[in-house]
């Protein structure tokens, strides 16, 4: 093949990769962030910063609702933060210390103070119940209005990712051991449990309770099927890494993304790929890290959000 012909068919293969996004805003002022969430309808997303505390935003008009710290005076560090799929509550991590927030009036409900740091957290959509993730080897699953915990789960290390469904009744938690478990929230037994051969980075389950991802650091994530704990299909690439994931309303689609930046969509059912976007860089001399923390299906079909470290959220146009 002709160099130039060469040059010119990278160049389109390339642009093709890259095209960039139909939209994108600062959910900070600078310095990024550490943790984003989105609820189901993507109609809300809650940020946790690096510099600015944190603050839940509306999607619609691009308003930041509240300011969301632990403490009166002074930015809280949240590590970790979760929204309801019904975005109704929320609740959000800083070092030990637990807070649900009512999504609605922007007030606390309560706060608690755990035994480990929390790296991980799930809410049900009353409230009435978080799964959280902690450095101790452990989760805990805390009752809001009791105000105390009704299960800990033990793994052999860090427990980065949990899940809740919206009912708050069943739940699943993953650890940097590579060990993934299913859980009954009523009972706190385990129901299923599954291993890989390195840690785990992220976790979705399905809306129907169906189906269960779960994303590694190093390799393929995998679905697994609830009913019978039989792997579905893998999904990514071997030398690739899944730091978020999403299913869409009906279970079909998997939204995923990455610590390069790079999001995709991909069919539950035979594992193709069908979209691939990639963050662009803010500047030419930019060098913050652009690692996907949180996606989500808009409520427009064919559309797509992306969270960012660097504070940015993108919003995609998928083709037709």
């Amino acid at each position: 093949m002709p160099l130039r012909l060469t040059i010119l068919l990278c160049t389109v293969l390339l642009s093709a990769c890259n095209e960039p996004p139909s939209a994108s805003w600062n959910l900070t002022e600078q310095a990024g962030v550490f943790s984003v969430s989105f609820d189901a309808e993507a109609e809300h997303v809650l940020v946790g910063s690096v510099r600015h505390g944190g603050s839940l935003w509306r999607l619609s008009d691009r308003k930041r609702l509240y300011d969301w710290n632990h403490q009166a005076e002074g930015l809280s560090l949240l590590s970790a933060t979760a929204l309801a799929a019904n975005g109704r509550f929320a609740a959000t991590g800083e070092g030990r210390q637990l807070t649900l927030w009512d999504s609605g009036s922007g007030q606390p409900l309560g706060s608690w103070l755990l035994d480990g740091h929390i790296q991980s957290l799930a809410v049900s959509d009353d409230g009435q119940r978080i799964l959280a993730g902690l450095r101790d080897h452990t989760a805990v699953l805390l009752d809001t209005r009791l105000g105390q915990p009704l299960a800990r789960i033990r793994h052999g290390s860090t427990v980065q990712a949990v899940v809740i469904s919206r009912d708050g009744r069943i739940g699943a938690t993953g650890a940097d051991d590579g060990v993934v478990q299913l859980w009954d929230m009523d009972s706190g037994q385990a129901r299923l449990t599954w291993r890989f051969a390195s840690g785990l980075s992220s976790l979705a389950l399905s809306d129907d309770q169906r189906l269960l991802f779960a994303g590694r650091y190093h390799g393929k994530g995998r679905i697994w099927q609830l009913s019978d704990g039989q792997q579905l299909t893998e999904i990514g690439h071997e030398r690739g890494s899944i730091s978020t994931a999403r299913f869409s309303s009906d279970g079909r689609e998997l939204l995923t993304g990455s610590p390069d930046g790079s999001s995709s969509l991909w069919s539950t059912g035979d594992a193709q790929r069908l979209q691939h976007w990639h963050a662009p860089r803010q500047s030419f001399y930019s060098n913050r890290g652009r690692a996907v923390l949180a996606v989500a299906f808009a409520k427009t079909p064919g559309l797509y959000y992306s969270a960012v470290s660097d504070g940015r959220l993108l919003h995609w146009q998928g083709r037709e």
